[in-house]
């Protein structure tokens, strides 16, 4: 139960007081619905992704640009800090959005295990 409660993300967006969870992918980024953030993303889509070697000064910057949402762990518990994050990412096909940690959840002295996908064989 462990691993799963550093893994479910309990995700909060002020703009318009919504609250769902999500998980994370990796230290930084979380998966969710698109309309529990629906509030924090822009009209004018996601952010222009930088090349690689800009990507942590663009992360360091988006949030003075874009609205944020307030992430914490699950296993973090009632009246534990959030941490912000900036969408990045969304879909209304798929229903899903990501957002990125500003900084990274790992930069907090806890590590969240990123997801081990695998391919489940038939019997």
């Amino acid at each position: 139960m462990g691993l799963l409660r550093i893994s479910v993300a309990e995700i909060y967006c002020p703009a318009d007081g919504k609250v769902g969870s999500g998980y994370f992918c990796t230290s930084r980024l979380v998966l969710t619905a698109r309309h529990v953030i629906a509030g924090a993303l822009s009209n004018a889509g996601a952010p222009k992704t930088p090349p690689v070697e800009q990507t942590e000064d663009f992360l360091q910057t988006i949030s003075e640009k874009h609205m944020v949402c307030r992430v914490r762990t699950l296993d973090a518990g009632q009246g534990a800090s959030f941490l912000n994050a900036v969408p990045v990412w969304w879909s209304a096909k798929a229903y899903v959005a990501l957002s990125a940690l500003i900084p990274p959840f790992s930069n907090r002295g806890s590590e969240v295990s990123p997801i081990t996908w695998a391919r489940v064989l038939e019997s």
